[in-house]
């Protein structure tokens, strides 16, 4: 696409999502937030007391969908769905903080019901836990991110295929080729969901031909022997209703099934919404919105402001995607790395495009390192010419060290041969005491025991995701990096005894990619990847040596950044 101001206007929300992720142009960062503002905004106000209250929601939820994207996750194609699941899973972390307050009573009730109430442990683990309970929810984020847009725009917001065409950059044609797919496609994988969910019950298998097949014609006579086990198999009557339902009214089930909360006031509010121009992207999104009162900085949401401050503001966003660095202060969840003189070099180049690590990376310095800062910082580099930021020097002394065991099999993730090249993918093996199977867990930022790196005693080296949202993606090692986001796990954990480790977006759970045989007893790959935690399985749970940091465990939902 040639380079030019009007270049991102029409283009489609992939184009306009690598756009953010390689260069430093804020204009696609505008036009994603006008095309969205207005349908996320609507979903806020369902979950909150006031107007006010839901323009920072909605806010909030674009700038952590931003910072997902600055770290190499987040969308690309499907931006409607995954910022409305920010909304909500939001908004469930300030139900169990001082903003509880501010959230609607039917939301406080909804929390209460499936998350926990205010105090309760592991808010997030229980969500994630009812989320694992979701077949729809399931079916939707295995489909490939065109196929999620396609039904969300055309179903969901019921927006006509020309803008739909737009949003993706089809035709009109491709779009209706394309829902037609994906609609298929939703049912075959709430079907494979399903059957996995019952895989230990033979009967439920053989039947699930029969279960797919009745579900496409809705009213024909179910044959006999189907409907003697649906009489007595309440697991397969649920797929069987639902199934149905995403055959006849897809539109109507699926923002409950993706969504979980408030289903049905999105479904009515995404064709309004789309009606008075937030579809589209012509009208700016602030428009809808009232000033909000002024006030301290409370959360990071508040850099987008409301009005017409809230479009100006996305130069803020920008800055933070592009630089890498979000804004400091009380509550802003800054690395603590980035102060701290144990990390090379002192000052970082603002990225102006896909940069690797330098050719010759500065040596990592013992585990002991200097609390002192350097009394010559590093020179700035020219601003005719920005090389490619250093390794950095990331050695700190350990927060914890701990072997980690499948608890599937029992056996232990480690680096084969405790090699130290990087990209060697991690595996299990039988323990053995080696180091090559101690972990060094380490707290990037200050004090947060739930967003970890996990540092290979034996080759100095951090575990590192794929970046990816495709099961089985290996899990390697690189040079330890805090600013790496595909390095930071998310622990969830009761009691330090036994966890699991997921990444940023809380999408994809570290284990055994080969995980079924694995908590099957069945031979398997030793490799060790990332799947999404659909199935709850053990293979993805690890067990710790003792109690990981004595027990101190925090409940991760009353973080506010």
């Amino acid at each position: 696409m040639p380079h030019g101001r009007s270049r991102p206007v029409g283009a489609p929300d992939h184009e306009l999502t690598a756009l953010i992720r390689n260069g430093t142009d804020q204009e696609p960062v505008r036009i994603l937030y006008e095309r969205h503002w207005r349908n996320v905004l609507h979903y806020a106000r369902s979950c909150c007391r006031s107007p006010h209250t839901a323009e920072d929601l909605a806010s909030e939820a674009f700038v952590r969908t931003l910072e997902a994207i600055r770290d190499g996750h987040g969308p690309s194609t499907a931006w409607r769905p995954y910022l409305l699941t920010v909304v909500r899973r939001t908004a469930a972390q300030w139900a169990v903080s001082e903003r509880r307050i501010e959230l609607s009573e039917d939301f406080e009730r909804w929390c209460d019901e499936h998350v926990g109430a205010a105090g309760s442990p592991s808010v997030e683990d229980r969500l994630l836990r009812y989320e694992d309970r979701q077949m729809v929810l399931h079916g939707f984020r295995s489909l490939p991110e065109r196929w999620q847009a396609v039904l969300w725009y055309s179903e969901v917001d019921q927006q006509p295929a020309s803008a739909v065409a737009r949003l993706l950059g089809l035709s009109r044609s491709g779009v209706s080729s394309l829902a037609a797919r994906a609609r298929e496609g939703l049912r075959e994988a709430y079907l494979a969901a399903h059957l996995r969910r019952t895989s230990g019950n033979e009967q439920c298998r053989r039947y699930g031909s029969l279960l797919a097949a009745a579900a496409r014609k809705p009213g024909a006579r179910v044959k006999s022997v189907l409907a003697a086990h649906l009489d007595v198999c309440p697991a397969c009557r649920r797929a069987m209703r639902e199934l149905t339902d995403l055959s006849e009214r897809i539109g109507a089930v699926l923002p409950g099934g993706v969504l979980l909360w408030g289903g049905e006031r999105n479904a009515s509010g995404g064709a309004a919404a789309f009606a008075a121009g937030g579809g589209s992207g012509s009208t700016p999104g602030p428009a809808l919105a009232q000033p909000a009162p002024a006030g301290p900085l409370r959360s990071p949401a508040r850099a987008w402001g409301t009005g017409a401050v809230a479009v100006a503001a996305t130069g803020v966003a920008v800055a933070v995607l592009v630089s890498g660095h979000p804004p400091q202060g009380p509550g802003s969840g800054a690395p603590r790395a980035a102060a701290s003189p144990a990390l090379a070099p002192a000052a970082v180049p603002a990225v102006t495009g896909t940069q690797g690590p330098s050719s010759t990376p500065t040596p990592t310095p013992s585990a002991t390192a200097s609390a002192t800062p350097s009394a010559t910082p590093s020179p700035t580099p020219a601003a005719t010419e920005s090389p490619a930021p250093a390794v950095p020097n990331w050695a700190p002394a350990p927060d914890d060290r701990t072997r980690m065991r499948i608890a599937a099999t029992g056996r232990c993730i480690e680096i084969p041969g405790a090699a130290t090249a990087p990209d060697v993918q991690a595996r299990e093996a039988s323990c053995d005491g080696s180091a090559a199977q101690q972990w060094d867990v380490l707290m990037p930022y200050d004090g947060d025991r739930s967003r970890l790196q996990l540092r290979n005693t034996a080759t100095g080296l951090c575990l590192r995701g794929s970046g990816t949202t495709k099961d089985a993606a290996p899990v390697t090692q690189r040079a330890c990096d805090p600013r790496d986001g595909r390095q930071v796990w998310r622990l969830y954990s009761q009691d330090g005894t036994e966890g699991r480790f997921f990444d940023q977006n809380v999408t994809m759970t570290l284990g055994l990619s080969d995980w079924y045989k694995g908590e099957s007893g069945l031979p398997h790959s030793p490799e060790i990847g990332t799947n999404h935690n659909y199935y709850n399985s053990p293979s993805f749970s690890i067990r710790f040596d003792g109690s990981l940091f004595d027990g101190r465990m925090q409940d991760v939902s009353s973080r506010k950044s």
